[in-house]
């Protein structure tokens, strides 16, 4: 279960770097929805935006498509009409009151964007019927959602300035209570790296591990808390990593802020930016008591090895003299 929110967590804070990335609204969406299709064990999920007529009714237009099968996004701008899926969707829609989590049949579940965001939808087609949402799913996709409604109503070009995205990075972080909640749960250390190793988040939960406060870490470069008897080790495995971009896992000896030494498992995972990686996302934890027990059975297994040697000599031998 602990797996399952690193997991969750992980994704979305890709889909946070998605939002503020260069790319235009819809590929944004494109990719945010895929790394929503690929972290849940559903069968397709669908985005449509909210549409109200002058009259006063409301009318969904359908704007990507992720399919299991296939692993792809799809652009399915439709029409008002003409569309039967469409108009069966709008009438589950009126009928649901709750602006979160609204049972729309058999199989299928939709989620609207809560108030003061862009009207947004998310359907959710559920590969089993019997199948329930976990309540980490849950809160990984009303994260998702009130993401993929920002995309939806932001018009982000590629003049967006530096500053403005760096603004509306610090207001996701500081103010989604979802976020918040991941990070208080999880015991393990969860940071951000970019593509020099330098730390642009770290969770509250460092103090309990390496005594520091995580703004103290943010602008650090990552591999200074690597003790050096392990750093270049640490930095070749990297580099195949980044040369094959993917996920990976070391174990290395860090320094505590007081300058003790702890036995520390890191798992990154690659951020990417179109095709090249351009960050890391890290999960650590203390295993230095593990540590300890490997080596303690590594000496008793010796030990061990040496005794049977030692007995076979003393059994083999035909008197005292030849046993001493």
């Amino acid at each position: 279960m602990e797996s399952d929110s690193r997991n969750l967590f992980s994704s979305v804070r890709r889909i946070i770097s998605v939002l503020v990335g260069n790319e235009k609204s819809l590929e944004k969406i494109k990719k945010a929805l895929s790394t929503v299709g690929d972290s849940l064990s559903v069968n397709s999920l669908t985005l449509c935006t909210v549409e109200r007529a002058h009259h006063g009714s409301s009318f969904l237009k359908m704007v990507c498509d992720w399919r299991k099968e296939s692993d792809s996004v799809m652009c399915v701008c439709g029409s008002r009409t003409g569309d039967s899926r469409k108009s069966e969707l709008e009438k589950l829609m009126r009928k649901g009151r709750s602006n979160t989590f609204s049972e729309a049949g058999k199989g299928i579940l939709l989620i609207k964007s809560p108030p003061g965001l862009p009207e947004c939808v998310l359907v959710l087609e559920i590969e089993l019927h019997e199948r329930n949402l976990s309540v980490e799913e849950k809160d990984f996709v009303k994260c998702a959602i009130q993401l993929l409604a920002l995309m939806t109503g932001e018009e982000f070009s590629e003049e967006t300035g530096n500053n403005e995205k760096s603004l509306l990075q610090e207001r996701l972080l500081r103010s989604d209570e979802l976020l918040k909640k991941f990070e208080g749960n999880v015991l393990d250390i969860l940071a951000v790296v970019d593509g020099r190793l330098v730390f642009t988040y770290v969770s509250p939960s460092v103090v309990n591990t390496l005594e520091f406060v995580a703004e103290e870490l943010v602008g650090k470069n990552a591999l200074d808390l690597i003790d050096f008897r392990d750093r270049e080790r640490v930095i070749e495995e990297s580099k195949v990593l980044l040369r094959e971009k993917k996920h990976g896992c070391f174990r290395y000896r860090a320094r505590t802020k007081s300058g003790g030494i702890l036995w520390m498992e890191t798992a990154v995972s690659p951020l990417f930016n179109g095709k090249e990686v351009e960050g890391w996302t890290m999960s650590s934890r203390d295993v230095t008591g593990e540590m300890k027990l490997q080596a303690e059975l590594k000496a008793r297994d010796s030990m061990m090895v040496f005794m049977n040697d030692l007995y076979v000599l003393i059994l083999s031998g035909d008197n005292l003299h030849e046993a001493a």
